[in-house]
């Protein structure tokens, strides 16, 4: 990824829309398969942002650190508005940001940012009984390679099979998929229906037991994928200017490579949780290699913030039911988004100017919001 820009277009994002972010990953091959089989049919994604990781609660409900959220009344009037946007561009706090109008593929690189703050062990975050930063180390020996699908044989990944056969015997009988692709695979595509196999990469088929929409109507969640990279920290730092909260689906060679990165996340409030060991599509995966996945970044996120997550999101979407029994069976909750078409991206590039639609979309409702909380409407 050669984005000038840091991993996000935080502003340009409507909260419960899609953004992958910050990943370092070689897919560009099957962004483009995926890509060219989307549907045409232009929605807006969601999901909820109640997913739990830093915060101590133990239902996805009650976490306190969800995600920044924003309510207005969907059967008042629109008012007319004339008060400047709640929110800036990045751009306009960060002069080495540029617009997202001036963000292509193959722009310069820019050098890595720091964070403003690290912590110390034993560091208690806002929320309310929140757990304190771990005293332990990470030792990244002790973990898998990064950026590679883990193998299966160690005394973890056994441990965590049997986990999952204790929850679930029955996990279901379906075929691997060749790339994660619609293309490479058109007869499995056939059977990803909710009458099939309810394969999400194909027609975008969810199940009630996954998170798809955010609890409120008019309620958006910001969530961001793929890191941390080395650019996060400056989204981190917007975030905090505007007192917003988000949802992290973290990569776990991520969180082992930057855990300060996380770290700080969880300091902030926001939300923390599992994005697999090597952003691999899951529907290739065996069972067993499912499980390493989830497992080992399951483990990376509670030995770095000392909280261990129960959602997670599967790369690219790319979940079956087979995938989401394995899911669910490690207690990690499947949180996906609905759109599925021209509105989708990722850090490929080739759709990045949708943002700009989503943020126009995202200031008029936070302006809207303002505007109706003052009673500045008809």
């Amino acid at each position: 990824m050669r984005y000038s820009l840091i991993a996000s277009t935080a502003a340009a994002v409507l909260s419960c829309s899609q953004v992958v972010l910050g990943g370092n990953h070689a897919h560009e091959a099957y962004l483009q398969r995926r890509q060219a089989a989307l549907s045409t049919t232009i929605s807006s994604s969601s999901t909820s942002p109640t997913g739990v990781s830093s915060g101590a609660s133990t239902g996805h409900s009650a976490s306190s650190s969800s995600s920044a959220s924003a309510s207005s009344s969907s059967s008042s009037p629109a008012p007319s508005i004339s008060r400047a946007p709640v929110l800036q561009h990045m751009s306009a706090t960060d002069p080495s940001i540029p617009p997202l109008d001036q963000i292509t593929m193959g722009g310069p690189v820019q050098s890595p940012a720091t964070l403003s703050t690290t912590y110390s062990a034993g560091a208690t975050p806002p929320v309310k009984g929140a757990r304190p930063l771990p005293t332990r180390t990470v030792v990244v020996s002790r973990y898998p390679p990064i950026d590679k699908v883990p193998p299966t044989d160690s005394p973890e990944v056994q441990e965590w099979i049997a986990e999952v056969q204790a929850k679930n015997p029955n996990i279901p009988l379906i075929s691997q998929t060749k790339d994660g692709s619609c293309a490479g695979d058109p007869e499995l595509a056939k059977q990803g229906s909710e009458s099939g196999n309810c394969w999400w990469t194909c027609g975008g088929c969810t199940r009630p037991t996954d998170i798809t929409v955010c609890p409120d109507k008019m309620s958006w969640g910001l969530t961001y994928d793929d890191g941390p990279s080395p650019y996060t920290p400056k989204l981190l730092d917007y975030l905090d200017a505007q007192k917003l909260n988000a949802t992290f689906y973290v990569v776990g060679s991520r969180v082992i490579s930057r855990p300060e990165m996380v770290q700080y996340e969880y300091m902030k409030g926001h939300e923390v949780s599992v994005h697999t060991w090597s952003h691999h599509p899951l529907t290739t995966l065996t069972n067993e290699q499912i499980i390493a996945e989830l497992g080992w970044t399951r483990k990376a996120i509670r030995d770095v913030t000392g909280v261990t997550p129960l959602t997670m999101r599967p790369p690219y979407g790319d979940i079956d039911d087979r995938v989401r029994a394995i899911s669910n069976a490690m207690d990690l909750t499947p949180v996906i988004w609905t759109g599925v078409g021209k509105d989708e991206f990722d850090t490929s590039g080739k759709l990045l100017a949708h943002s700009r639609r989503y943020l126009q979309r995202y200031l008029f409702l936070r302006r809207l919001q303002q505007n109706l909380g003052e009673g500045n409407h008809p």
